[in-house]
């Protein structure tokens, strides 16, 4: 009997067990192959009949794939928000402070009477026939069809006022300006070395006869195709596409009919 009764002790022992070894079997997850959730779970372990060990484990870090590193670029400080739009201003006052008195300049007597007041097509103002006449004619052994159509347009807004044409050249002298700004600052990220050299660009003494001598209105009309070239150009480089590609390509044909030598 005693023999029967302990027999019978070690079999409840085993069924109880076996019944808290499946009350605490984790349940499966579908679909997440077989994961463990995001938080500790108790998971039981049997080392011996009759015997429940617990065990508590962490949860299972998934594993990232190798990928290659990427090249990271420095990240150039930021101006605050009222310096840019400051050195624009004191670019437009420096140029204007220089080349602003040329407005009470006379025409010379060396080219001037050919391109402008001299010049019947010119002194007629924009018109279809000065158009066709400027795409079919040289001047001063130039073929420059857009430098030729801006002196009409003058002389449609200021006829054949000098100070009208001398305001001409020194407004596209100032795009030229903002225009080369813009652009350093873009493709060098420095604002102030940009703003350094243009300053020495707008007011350097190689610019006087560009702008101060209306003949050589196809100078400075050439210089602000030549910056839009510039932008076109860091533009396509930064995003190729037909597109930009285009675009520049129109804006540098503009620079050769302003000035193609």
């Amino acid at each position: 009997a005693l023999v029967a009764d302990a027999e019978a002790a070690v079999l409840g022992r085993r069924r109880h067990g076996r019944q808290g070894h499946r009350r605490l079997r984790r349940p499966h997850l579908p679909g997440r192959g077989g994961e463990l959730p995001a938080h500790p779970q108790v998971a039981p372990q049997r080392h011996a009949p009759g015997v429940l060990q617990l065990s508590i484990h962490g949860p299972r870090r998934r594993e990232q794939p190798i990928t290659k590193a990427q090249p990271v670029m420095p990240s150039l400080p930021r101006p605050q928000r009222w310096v840019t739009p400051a050195i624009f201003l004191t670019l437009i006052a420096l140029t204007w402070i220089v080349f602003g008195q040329t407005l009470g300049h006379e025409f010379v007597n060396f080219d001037d009477h050919q391109y402008v007041y001299e010049n019947p097509q010119v002194a007629r103002g924009l018109t279809w026939d000065g158009v066709q006449w400027a795409f079919t004619h040289k001047l001063s052994s130039n073929w420059h069809p857009v430098t030729l159509m801006s002196h009409q347009l003058d002389g449609e807004l200021f006829g054949l006022a000098p100070g009208g044409h001398h305001f001409t050249n020194v407004l596209l002298h100032t795009v030229t300006v903002l225009l080369l700004f813009a652009f350093l600052r873009q493709a060098s990220g420095s604002v102030w070395r940009s703003a350094f050299v243009t300053a020495v660009f707008a007011i350097h003494p190689l610019r006087v006869e560009s702008v101060a001598w209306v003949s050589e209105r196809k100078d400075v009309l050439s210089g602000v195709f030549f910056m839009l070239t510039l932008w076109a150009y860091l533009r396509y480089v930064r995003l190729p596409n037909p597109t930009r590609y285009l675009v520049g390509a129109l804006v540098f044909i503009g620079g050769l009919m302003s000035k193609p030598m």
